[in-house]
């Protein structure tokens, strides 16, 4: 079964998906550093796409869009980033593409409860006074 928008009207140019995220991102956050290419973890070189370090929740651009994360040696490499995101307490969305493309809607619900489970105190992103 293919995905119900599956046959896109036009192919919108990356950067002006991953800009659209970012300004999703930042609506969500009010108050909170939205920040690109941000380095989390303490001793690899390894960055997030995009970050809210103060919620710690992630988004990394998947497929075409990152160079060399494709195949089997740039998905390992992937998994081993990720896996220690989650160590470091982070929350990632990995999102592809397609999934920026055609369905915001859903990207834009999926990152809106991340933001209001951290806010609520869910997890290592909750913030102490």
């Amino acid at each position: 079964m293919s995905h119900p928008r599956a046959t896109p009207t036009r192919r919108l140019p990356q950067h002006v998906l991953r800009e659209f995220v970012a300004a999703e991102l930042r609506t969500l956050c009010p108050g909170e550093d939205v920040l690109t290419e941000y380095r989390f973890h303490p001793v690899r070189q390894w960055r997030f796409d995009l970050a809210v370090p103060t919620l710690r929740i992630a988004v990394e651009w998947q497929g075409f869009w990152a160079g060399g994360h494709g195949g089997a040696v740039g998905f390992y490499a992937d998994c081993a980033k990720f896996c220690a995101a989650a160590a470091e307490g982070w929350l990632l969305f990995p999102v592809p593409y397609r999934m920026a493309r055609d369905d915001m809607t859903g990207l834009r619900t999926l990152l809106r409860q991340a933001v209001e489970r951290r806010r609520a105190g869910d997890g290592p992103g909750r913030r102490t006074q």
